[in-house]
């Protein structure tokens, strides 16, 4: 099984995460580095992959951070809807504070994608 650990604050861009996840699942070059192309290659994985994310504990002060901090959990919701349909993809969520907790509630539609039946072993994880 291939495991991908994905750690929010290693990352400082959206760019930053679609090169780190074009990279360690090989996707093809013509991926567009956005969360359609996304949810699209997700799709197509065959090989056995557990996404681990680890949110971080603050969100950093700062527009750009602000914005980097809303794309984080869209980004876990693209590997949730990809779980959904693809019994290859499992997803764990590493949420160890209130405030990366908040930001996935605050994420349209993950919350409903976490509790779905089909996808209830792939739960969000909060230490507090």
């Amino acid at each position: 099984m291939r495991e991908i650990l994905i750690e929010e604050a290693s990352f400082s861009s959206a760019e930053d995460v679609h090169a780190f996840l074009a990279r360690e699942l090989d996707f093809p070059s013509y991926y567009g580095s956005n969360l359609d192309a996304l949810n699209d290659c997700l799709s197509d994985i065959d090989e056995k992959t557990s996404f681990s994310f680890f949110m971080a504990d603050e969100c950093p002060d700062g527009e750009e951070a602000t914005s980097f901090a809303e794309f984080f959990p869209k980004v876990i919701r693209s590997a949730f809807r990809a779980a959904r349909e693809n019994e290859s993809i499992e997803v764990l969520v590493h949420a160890a504070s209130l405030d990366a907790i908040k930001r996935l509630i605050d994420c349209r539609g993950l919350l409903e994608l976490a509790q779905d039946d089909s996808i209830i072993t792939q739960a969000v994880i909060a230490k507090i």
